[in-house]
């Protein structure tokens, strides 16, 4: 249950290029951690930011669930952003792994784990054009924090 630093920053190592959003090339070598790696590149698809998106998601859903991508219980078409998505939202507290349950509140459920969750869910999009971009995802992360300490400072 751990992700490793080597399943983020696949795009850029491969592209040689800082550009957060345009690299990209062939995925022809690819290594990474099993669950963690896009869909895209077993079949060929280019490295690209939003694979390492992908398994930001993978991470972040792993996270709130406590379950590894690679359970058992996630076989065939069922996996991790699968499961998460037939509970989400209408049975939230399933989803959410009992050590972070025990100690949330059901307003903090709302407005604190939920947000975290539809972003894994985005980041994990089966199709790389559907997922957000990275400074997407950064700018999202950073008007939940924004919200969060307001509401704690008020």
């Amino acid at each position: 249950m751990t992700a490793h630093v080597a399943d983020f920053g696949i795009a850029r190592m491969i592209s040689g290029s800082d550009s957060a959003e345009t690299g990209s090339t062939s995925t022809l070598g690819v290594k990474g951690s099993m669950g963690y790696i896009a869909p895209e590149y077993g079949t060929g698809g280019q490295a690209s930011t939003k694979g390492d998106v992908y398994s930001y998601g993978i991470m972040l859903l792993q996270m709130i669930t406590g379950k590894s991508p690679t359970d058992d219980e996630f076989r065939g078409e069922l996996n991790l952003p699968n499961w998460v998505q037939m509970l989400f939202p209408e049975r939230a507290q399933e989803i959410v792994d009992r050590m972070v349950l025990r100690s949330t509140t059901k307003y903090e459920l709302s407005q604190c784990v939920e947000p975290f969750i539809r972003i894994g869910l985005e980041c994990s999009k089966l199709s790389p054009y559907e997922r957000p971009t990275a400074r997407d995802v950064a700018r999202t992360l950073e008007a939940i924090k924004s919200r969060i300490t307001f509401s704690i400072e008020t």
